[in-house]
């Protein structure tokens, strides 16, 4: 491949995100050392996360701050002339390598006697239909479109009010969902309470923690589910009844699994390799994710120091590609920043650390507690970012918190 080709296969992949053309290539057809690196970039990222990297986590592949990276990778920044014609010239360098490595391999086979006419002919087909970057109009055009009812229903949490957010009326795979608040708000006490509530309907939960510590996320996983204080936890009531609902839970086809990793450390790759051996052991792929939290989760990106605010971004899309490999949906949390404390919403610039990452959310709600919250014991979840259709219910989420017991109960919104 010439230099300019490869300069402007790169360049196609990048702008228009296309994962087909990359399992026609391979890194030694890019003899340009920056060219090779970038592909090399583009194709572990896809591994990882199945979809093409933007600029700047190309960037993190490298060292962003070396001048020569940084004017190889930006320079895909600007907008691709003719990507039809980009795609033409691919469609003829692959169908004529492919041509030629199938003539290295059957012309010996023909010399020794062998038939290989059905092979050939099998294969000359397969060459011919290559069509790499179809640019066939693959929208829909109202004029001539049906109404369906392919209606994505989502599967509801043990909160109405929260449900009645949505259009689907709860969360669904590939969903990204986060709740943003202070410290000391109770948000980790929630995602359990979420998590136990859709083992009760029959769903498998993978918990995985990177703030609190295993046998401590056990133990209030244990007290949500007995409804019970710690000193009640231990005696021979409790012991029977958590029996009795653990046999509730697997009667129903319900999973909890807790494992605890190692924040700024154990990043997706590690998540991945983990619900692959859940899968192995036991036989079963979880249904939900829970990640406490992205935000301390360690970095996938190969290579030096990254910015802090990119290894966020990463994993935030890392969760996604994760959903949408093992059909999940992940829930986690993310602190707001100082200044959002006292107010009475919040928004996307509350986010703490980086704020873009809300864009990579599908759904954001502000876990909401002041002075008075406390005092009563209660909170308030109010969506922040709601991308799957307009929510059904105006009325924000009020809840009861029981800190002793790790429960969670939904309030009438009329009693404050």
């Amino acid at each position: 491949m010439s230099e300019n080709l490869q300069e402007l296969v790169l360049h196609y992949i990048i702008q228009t995100g296309s994962t087909e053309v990359i399992g026609h290539l391979r890194k030694s057809m890019f003899e340009h050392p920056d060219h090779a690196k970038i592909f090399e970039a583009i194709e572990s990222h896809l591994k990882l996360y199945n979809e093409v990297p933007n600029i700047p986590i190309i960037l993190e592949y490298g060292d962003s701050t070396e001048t020569e990276w940084y004017d190889a990778c930006t320079r895909f920044l600007t907008p691709l002339n003719s990507p039809e014609y980009v795609a033409a010239k691919l469609n003829h360098f692959i169908k004529t390598g492919q041509f030629r490595d199938l003539m290295d391999k059957v012309v010996p086979e023909i010399k020794d006697g062998k038939d290989v006419y059905g092979e050939l002919l099998s294969q000359f087909e397969a060459i011919a239909s290559i069509d790499v970057g179809n640019t066939k109009l693959s929208g829909d055009f109202i004029e001539d479109s049906e109404i369906d009812f392919d209606f994505k229903e989502g599967h509801p949490t043990f909160l109405p009010a929260l449900n009645k957010m949505t259009a689907a009326g709860g969360f669904y795979s590939p969903q990204l969902i986060v709740f943003l608040g202070g410290p000391k708000t109770f948000k980790t006490g929630f995602l359990i309470n979420l998590g136990v509530n859709y083992a009760y309907d029959g769903m498998k939960v993978f918990f995985a923690d990177f703030e609190n510590g295993q046998e401590e996320l056990k133990r209030r996983v244990q007290q949500c589910i007995c409804r019970s204080t710690v000193d009640d936890l231990y005696s021979n009531e409790m012991r029977d009844e958590y029996k009795d609902q653990k046999e509730i839970i697997n009667e129903a086809g319900g999973k909890f699994y807790i494992k605890s990793f190692t924040p700024r450390v154990d990043g997706m790759r590690t998540l991945d390799a983990e619900i692959a051996a859940i899968s192995q052991e036991k036989g079963w792929i979880p249904d939900i994710l829970i990640i406490d939290y992205l935000d301390i989760m360690g970095s996938d990106i190969k290579g030096g120091d990254h910015e802090r605010r990119h290894i966020i971004q990463s994993n935030y899309m890392g969760a996604v590609g994760l959903n949408k490999k093992y059909g999940m949906f992940t829930f986690s949390v993310s602190k707001a920043k100082q200044s959002a404390f006292k107010k009475k919403s919040l928004d996307e610039e509350d986010f703490a650390e980086d704020s873009e990452k809300v864009y990579n959310t599908h759904a954001a709600f502000g876990f909401m507690r002041d002075a008075t919250d406390h005092q009563f014991h209660r909170a308030r979840i109010k969506p922040i970012v709601q991308r799957s259709g307009v929510s059904r219910g105006k009325d924000d989420c009020w809840i009861e918190i029981d800190e002793e017991k790790q429960m969670v109960i939904e309030l009438d919104p009329s009693i404050k």
